[in-house]
């Protein structure tokens, strides 16, 4: 687990062959992560470097907020009351929860409510999260302009970092009985600090 300088970087593994080893030619000549699409320290600066101008919603939440935003997801959710095996997704615009997707992919899921978003003109402000916070979806959070991600499962590091460096506020552990835990962003969650737990 490290990169060319050496640094110890836990999300990338750097592979060589020996040098009598012969590839088929048929392999590979890009990076395969386990998750779905690219996760590394490159794809972090260019994203970073690509949505650099973007521009962040104006917008304050508190958790109750949060967590009343995902009740009303929930109640949306018919794919996942009849089978229990589905994430959902959902676009909050001012303040109101405008549309949900379930997919047995959450990165699926997170694709369908952006574009349904887009397509109606509602470009989204705060994304829902059935499941876990993965770097991907974050990403794809930054790209869309989405200032605030709220997840009911925990964060990946990478995920938390690319919020941090993209002025992403990115709440974790949502839920009424716990609130939630405020990883990045604080600012615009209604009287908590950063990293904390209500």
């Amino acid at each position: 687990h490290c990169d060319e300088t050496g640094t110890v970087d836990r999300n990338a593994v750097t592979v060589r062959l020996d040098a009598d080893v012969v590839p088929p030619v048929a392999a590979r000549s890009h990076g395969a992560t386990a998750a779905c699409g690219l996760c590394g320290r490159e794809d972090l600066e260019s994203l970073v470097q690509r949505c650099a101008h973007r521009v962040v919603p104006q917008l304050r939440v508190s958790l109750p907020e949060l967590a009343g935003l995902l009740d009303s997801m929930s109640a949306q959710q018919p794919l996942h009351a009849r089978t229990g095996g589905v994430h959902a997704a959902g676009s909050v615009t001012g303040g109101v929860l405008r549309h949900v997707r379930e997919d047995v992919g959450r990165h699926n899921a997170v694709d369908a409510v952006i574009g349904a978003a887009l397509r109606a003109g509602d470009p989204p402000e705060l994304l829902l999260l059935s499941g876990r916070a993965g770097f991907e979806l974050v990403a794809k959070a930054v790209t869309a302009g989405v200032a605030v991600v709220a997840s009911v499962g925990a964060a990946t590091d990478l995920a938390v970092r690319t919020a941090e460096a993209s002025d992403l506020t990115l709440v974790t552990f949502l839920g009424r009985s716990h609130g939630g835990t405020v990883l990045t962003g604080a600012h615009r969650i209604e009287h908590v600090t950063s990293g904390a737990t209500t």
